[in-house]
């Protein structure tokens, strides 16, 4: 089972870090998808910190989804 814990900035340092090096404007890479995307559980603490960040709550909410459709289990906290 993978099972990924990460807090709201670090989403967001990961996801910025992502488009920076990926220069494809407000995109993330393939492996920063594959990453969140790919995990059994997702573990998110401090999710008020994406509040006000368009492009990680973007990411965020299609992260959500591809999950939530899988059936894979999401543990939010703030």
């Amino acid at each position: 089972m993978r099972v990924i814990y990460t807090t709201g900035e670090q989403f967001t340092n990961e996801l910025i870090e992502s488009i920076q090096s990926g220069r494809r404007g407000k995109y993330a890479s393939n492996e920063f998808r594959k990453k969140f995307r790919n995990a059994d559980v997702l573990l998110i603490d401090d999710v008020q910190f994406i509040i006000g960040r368009e492009t990680t709550q973007e990411e965020f909410f299609h992260t959500f989804n591809t999950l939530y459709m899988a059936q894979k289990q999401i543990v939010i906290t703030s």
